[in-house]
């Protein structure tokens, strides 16, 4: 957060001019020492505030240059731009400072800082309910003023979870209960996103119809609390409205949607006992809930939801995609090998442009190798080979394809992926020993296609290896001797 303003800049760049230079002064309260040095930031500013208004006693020549250095900071910092010391106090609960602040410059409790806050916003956001009374004593109307993104104080002291503050708030204006920001969102809806279960009891039992209110995204209090995981809140909330676990946003997204593209576990539980239908419950675009899990990569979620409805690995939506697409286009290397363990079939499904998870695992402008290797064993050979050679970037995954396919291939099948792969391949010596596995022959179609530094060391080991068996008068058979190179080049 910027303090300091041009002064504390002057400061920094040596400009002795800008910035007023004073003695010194070490005092002691409270059995400390305090060195205070010329005010140079709005922290600094608000520090001495408090130590003098908590009764820190100063000569009166030093106490009048403190309270001029105290006005000249504040007159120099530009509206808008920085926390004026009255902010620092607000923000620090420190309510004596407030007053002295206050009495010496009584406009700045209307002062916005660089977020449109004005002090008694700081105050409630850190649930200071004594310097909150102070600061609407002073001008009552800040109860109503509200900041850039159009939070009152009330929407601060609620996403925070500022009880006792909020009630304080309501008091005063009760009618700010129902007062929507840009988001279009009550203090109740952040107190729900932020998992406040007190604040959203006070506010419900205040404002009980606010429990349906919908913000600018067609977000209820469910959704906003099932995305953050707060299954106490959702737990309060489907007390007072269990009707709104099925209560859709305009993309036919519902709490458990939310929750799961979230990763919010153990909070679809709590959803789906509540409301077990809404495990299939496709939203505007035909996508489950498993389907948002796996996108997101998140594999407990999806192991949940596939425990609880085991048909939906195979559900498609509108695209035709099946949660392994999803997880492959997003990446998520953990959650598509849940998937294949649990329904290897559904690497070789197509979505309805005719592509298979692994396809969508390799974009050509940034592949996803890491989820790719997963998907090449269990999806169709030709269709791997394809896959594999229309994205550079892939060769490694040559290696991988033979380590995991050479004890089932066709010769038919040899023959295509050898066509397929490209000279020279990087990284396919790592596939040697399983391809010598097979066949000695196959093997030497591997050693034509890898790239020349991999095939030099392949070379220097045999001709190390011959040299050896000529200086030992011992011939080995052939097997072994590529049993040996596979071992130096791998």
């Amino acid at each position: 957060m910027p303090t300091g303003g041009r002064r504390r800049q002057a400061a920094a760049s040596g400009e002795s001019a800008a910035v007023k230079i004073v003695p010194r002064v070490v005092f002691s309260h409270g059995g400390k020492e305090y060195d205070v040095q010329p005010v140079v930031s709005s922290e600094d500013a608000a520090m001495v505030c408090d130590l003098l208004a908590r009764g820190c006693k100063l000569g009166d020549a030093v106490l009048a240059d403190l309270v001029e250095q105290l006005n000249a900071f504040a007159a120099d910092v530009p509206d808008g731009e920085d926390m004026l010391p009255v902010h620092w106090a607000a923000e620090k609960g420190q309510t004596a400072a407030c007053q002295l602040l206050l009495t010496t410059a009584p406009e700045a409790v209307m002062a916005g800082d660089w977020e449109g806050a004005l002090p008694v916003h700081r105050a409630a956001g850190s649930g200071h309910t004594a310097t909150c009374q102070l600061l609407l004593d002073a001008a009552p109307e800040t109860i109503t003023a509200a900041d850039q993104r159009g939070k009152l104080p009330v929407h601060w002291a609620s996403q925070n979870g500022h009880t006792a503050t909020c009630q304080l708030l309501l008091d005063a204006a009760p009618e700010t209960i129902t007062w929507a920001d840009e988001l279009g969102r009550l203090p109740v809806h952040w107190a729900s996103q932020n998992g406040h279960t007190a604040t959203c009891q006070l506010l419900l039992d205040t404002a009980p119809d606010t429990i349906t209110a919908a913000d600018i995204d067609g977000w209820m209090l469910l959704h906003c609390a099932a995305t953050g995981g707060h299954t106490a809140t959702c737990q309060l909330l489907l007390g007072r409205a269990p009707e709104t676990v099925h209560a859709a946003d305009p993309c036919g997204m519902l709490p458990v949607h939310c929750a799961s593209e979230s990763g919010q576990t153990a909070t679809c539980q709590l959803l789906f006992n509540a409301a077990p239908e809404t495990v299939t419950a496709a939203d505007r675009y035909g996508a489950l809930p498993v389907h948002w899990a796996a996108g997101s990569g998140h594999t407990a979620t999806c192991q949940l939801l596939l425990d609880v409805a085991p048909e939906t690995i195979h559900a498609a939506d509108q695209y035709g995609k099946l949660p392994v697409h999803c997880a492959s286009e997003a990446g998520q290397t953990a959650t598509c090998q849940l998937l294949l363990d649990r329904a290897p079939q559904t690497a070789a499904m197509l979505d309805i442009h005719g592509r298979i998870p692994l396809q969508l695992a390799l974009p050509e402008s940034s592949p996803h190798l890491d989820a790719a290797r997963c998907l090449v064993a269990a999806a169709p050979v030709a269709t791997v080979l394809a896959a594999l050679s229309a994205v550079p970037q892939a060769q490694p995954l040559f290696a991988d394809f033979f380590i995991t396919r050479s004890p089932h291939l066709t010769s038919e099948e040899w023959t295509a992926a050898w066509s397929a792969v490209p000279i020279p391949c990087s990284g396919l010596l790592r596939a040697l020993p399983a391809v010598l596995g097979h066949s000695a022959e196959q093997a030497r179609h591997l050693v034509q296609h890898l790239p020349p530094a991999d095939a030099q060391r392949l070379r220097t080991a045999a001709l190390c290896l011959a040299r050896a068996q000529k200086q030992s008068g011992v011939a080995l058979p052939s097997g072994v001797v590529w049993q040996v190179l596979q071992l130096m080049g791998a």
